[in-house]
């Protein structure tokens, strides 16, 4: 027997009502499931994914090819590296501001002073 000809049979099966109310209902609520994934289409989902199946099922529901999944990783990917770039220049600067002010405090200047000082000396 063929798909075709089970698929047939299925189709000629007399159901009773509770049955047909029961498959209505499960129709009823994928199609509300489908509206409130296309409704929610916009980043807010995105926003409030914390898995990365969570972000998967959203990319999943955008239909994008794959040469538009490869551009997102791409860019998500340099997103990611300029984020830690600027996460560890700002490390940098804090750790620079906190030895010179260690260095103010150990030689009873003040802040400003130590970086005067290192500015008339770079001028030189």
């Amino acid at each position: 027997m063929t798909t075709k000809n089970i698929w047939a049979e299925f189709a000629n099966i007399e159901l009773s009502d509770y049955e047909q109310k029961q498959i209505d209902q499960i129709k009823q609520q994928q199609q509300a499931e489908n509206a409130q994934v296309q409704t929610q289409g916009d980043s807010s989902v995105l926003q409030k994914a914390k898995t990365t199946l969570q972000v998967k099922q959203y990319l999943t529901t955008l239909n994008l090819s794959d040469a538009r999944l490869q551009l997102l990783a791409n860019a998500a990917t340099e997103l990611l590296t300029e984020n830690k770039e600027r996460a560890k220049k700002r490390e940098l600067v804090q750790t620079f501001k906190t030895k010179v002010f260690n260095f103010a405090k150990e030689h009873n200047m003040s802040y400003e002073q130590v970086i005067d000082i290192m500015y008339s000396l770079e001028q030189q």
